[in-house]
């Protein structure tokens, strides 16, 4: 899907070839299926908005979430909770990367309640132009810490703040080699998410349209759990 200066949702559908979503205009996407080797690509003054996405990457230099604005976009943003972003395994895959614009235009990240597996880089976040600000925020999600890339250079700013977030823990997925990555009824990132009632923008639902708020393991009532999919409890 190609988009330009549009404000676009796309909600329920399967994406898949080279491409997810290139966009340079606002977009939603909602209870999405990405498998191509670029998720969303986002680039111009804008912010894209995901929710209850897989992602499955393929090939090598994939790469799930680009932020890259361009010259004298403004910057660029995205606002992400609830996806699964899974590597195939092929050399050089990102999960998340957030580059500031060759005349120093600002990118920024917010991602929240999301599972990122089997990638070569899981966050990258560079601000190397002048003047440029890069900011990633992650919370309540599933990657690894060693696989992360955060850098300044020449008078590029910013960081990623990171908080109650998952090392590399196995999320116990049902059957990845069949492409199933819903939460097995032991995995530890079930109620792991965001504690909290839903907020008034969020889904009710998650990717297959199951409520999202649940209390998936018994113990400290409904919570959500990260990644796409809420665990159903019997």
């Amino acid at each position: 899907v190609a988009l330009g200066a549009q404000n676009v949702t796309v909600e329920d559908s399967t994406l898949s070839g080279g491409y997810g979503v290139f966009n340079a205009g606002a977009f939603t996407g909602r209870r999405l299926r990405i498998d191509a080797r670029r998720g969303l690509d986002q680039q111009n003054g804008t912010t894209a908005n995901l929710e209850d996405v897989l992602m499955t990457m393929t090939g090598g230099a994939a790469l799930g979430i680009s932020v890259t604005p361009t010259t004298s976009s403004g910057g660029s943003s995205v606002v992400a909770s609830h996806l699964t972003i899974v590597g195939d395994g092929s050399s050089n895959q990102f999960g998340v990367s957030a580059f500031d614009g060759p005349g120093g235009e600002n990118a920024t990240v917010d991602l929240r309640d999301s599972i990122l597996r089997g990638l070569t880089t899981h966050l990258s976040r560079r601000a190397i132009n002048a003047g440029g600000r890069v900011q990633m925020n992650v919370s309540y999600s599933d990657y690894d810490f060693s696989k992360v890339i955060d850098q300044n250079s020449g008078t590029g700013t910013g960081s990623i703040n990171s908080s109650n977030n998952l090392n590399n823990v196995d999320p116990l997925f049902v059957d990845p080699g069949a492409g199933n990555y819903r939460l097995r009824a032991d995995s530890p990132l079930i109620d792991a998410g965001t504690p909290g009632g839903l907020g008034s923008s969020e889904s009710l639902t998650d990717a297959d349209r199951n409520p999202r708020l649940l209390d998936g393991n018994g113990v400290c009532g409904p919570v959500r759990d990260m990644g796409a999919f809420e665990f159903q409890p019997p």
